[in-house]
């Protein structure tokens, strides 16, 4: 539609060529506070929420594999596109020497990833170290989900031999 000097738009014209293209600005489509904008496409756009959980809990472990610990997750469950921004930290130690203590995160829902899905926090316990705590974090740009409504749940393993402990374990998803 183009605009004519002293013609008058019709409520139908209107609407489709100014309202509707004002609803897809990104101020109309993020419908609550801490919501991000993105790139769905070429010239679309949709809101996603981060979300982040963490659990105070001091637990251990003498998994080889990557598992749960007593005290669940922390887990959160976000709407995800193909991509998201994963943050993982958690206070941890090693009770032997050479011992490794290992913190990731797995993905289902409409992904299915196991842990672990990305870089992990890895922790090699040196001779002055033994069960000394360590606060140690990773970030990982997961660009292989599957968009939907995704869960992440972090996990936890050590080397054989070894007892490892965690606290103050978070979780941060930023989804694209």
């Amino acid at each position: 539609m183009t605009a004519v000097t002293g013609s008058v738009l019709t409520a139908n014209q209107w609407n489709t060529h100014v309202r509707d293209n004002l609803l897809e600005l990104g101020a109309a489509k993020a419908i609550s506070s801490g919501q991000l904008i993105v790139s769905t496409g070429a010239n679309a756009v949709a809101a996603r929420t981060p979300a982040t959980q963490a659990v105070q809990a001091t637990e251990q472990t003498t998994s080889v594999t990557y598992t749960d610990l007593t005290t669940f997750g922390p887990t959160v469950t976000c709407d995800t596109g193909s991509a998201a921004m994963v943050f993982v930290a958690a206070t941890i130690a090693s009770s032997t020497v050479a011992g490794y203590v290992q913190a990731g995160y797995e993905v289902s829902g409409a992904t299915s990833l196991s842990a672990p899905a990305g870089p992990i926090i890895n922790f090699r316990c040196d001779v002055a170290a033994a069960n000394q705590q360590f606060r140690i974090s990773a970030i990982d740009f997961n660009a292989g989900l599957t968009p939907g409504s995704n869960t992440f749940t972090m996990k936890y393993s050590v080397s054989t031999g070894n007892t490892g402990s965690f606290a103050t374990r978070s979780i941060l998803v930023v989804p694209f």
